[in-house]
């Protein structure tokens, strides 16, 4: 829902959204990590503990892929913004005694 939302409003304002979103996706991916090596480095492993290594590994897998599609998002986002830039109208300075900025167009 976060990408299609992106892809149909870019603007600043979920475009930040995002990035933060992708900042605590990065710290969750890196606690998931350290959550799992603690579990890996346990000695007599209960089931319980296995399940948990289990789910765990399901949660990484699933936080790496919704990173990679929230960075094509925002790839998506800047290219679209850059191009709607690139058709705005450009300002041109005319040949006046106040030399104002007049858009041409």
């Amino acid at each position: 829902q976060i990408i299609e939302l992106l892809k149909k409003e870019e603007s600043k304002k979920n475009i930040a959204v995002a990035g933060k979103l992708l900042v605590k996706i990065s710290h969750a991916i890196d606690e998931n990590h350290g959550k799992l090596q603690q579990l890996i480095n346990i000695n007599k492993a209960s089931p319980s503990a296995y399940l948990q290594l289990y789910q765990g590994i399901q949660l990484g897998d699933c936080l790496f892929e919704l990173k990679g599609a929230l960075r094509t998002a925002l790839d998506v986002a800047g290219k679209t913004k850059q191009r709607i830039e690139a058709l705005k109208p450009k300002r041109y300075l005319l040949p006046t005694k106040r030399r104002k900025a007049v858009a041409v167009g």
